[in-house]
């Protein structure tokens, strides 16, 4: 069996469990934003400027948020399996598991996120990371003339691009410390974080 056969099936059986934890949206803010410090991490990120999800925005994120009053974070911890965390990686190939793995999560829990989406008028996602619905490169920020999304319907911010701090909020909201690894290995879970805000 190819590597990259076995790869892909070892990533098909991930098994994720699920947390929430809610709260009103001015506690959220008042504890686990910051737009400044985040923002600087931001620019640092390939995708600044290069998604229509992604900052710089064309509006104030404090006035977007303004219409919400309590956010219902959605944490998915997502075990790795040993045959996977017990090698060494170089920075190349941590990257292109990590990119595996989050696309993989995503078909799974975007739609779920999205149904709560259409449950409750008014409310709206928040996805974890970066937008997963164009090949890098290819969303229509980037085109010149620049065209609006393709996907309006699915396309969501993170919480992060709002400046929230999800490695705090993963420890003391939702009880699941997130974990890096080293500089060659991977840690014994990924965790991501979503949100769904409510009027």
């Amino acid at each position: 069996m190819g590597a990259e056969k076995q790869l892909d099936q070892l990533l098909e059986q991930l098994k994720i469990k699920s947390y929430t934890h809610t709260l009103p949206m001015e506690e959220y803010r008042s504890l686990y934003q910051d737009i400044p410090l985040f923002l600087g991490y931001c620019k640092e990120c390939n995708n600044y400027g290069r998604q229509w999800v992604c900052p710089p925005f064309d509006f104030d994120p404090d006035e977007y948020l303004l219409p919400y009053s309590t956010v219902c974070l959605h944490g998915y911890r997502v075990e790795l399996p040993e045959e996977l965390t017990s090698r060494k990686y170089t920075p190349e190939e941590k990257y292109t598991l990590a990119y595996e793995v989050a696309r993989i999560v995503r078909e799974r829990i975007d739609p779920l996120l999205l149904a709560e989406e259409k449950k409750h008028p008014g409310s709206e996602a928040f996805l974890p990371g970066k937008c997963h619905l164009c090949p890098d490169g290819a969303c229509t920020r980037l085109a010149s003339p620049q065209r609006p999304c393709r996907y309006p319907e699915r396309a969501r911010h993170s919480l992060e691009q709002f400046g929230f701090d999800l490695y705090r909020s993963a420890a003391e909201l939702l009880g699941v410390p997130m974990l890096w690894g080293s500089e060659d290995t991977i840690p014994p879970y990924y965790f991501y974080i979503g949100a769904l805000l409510t009027p």
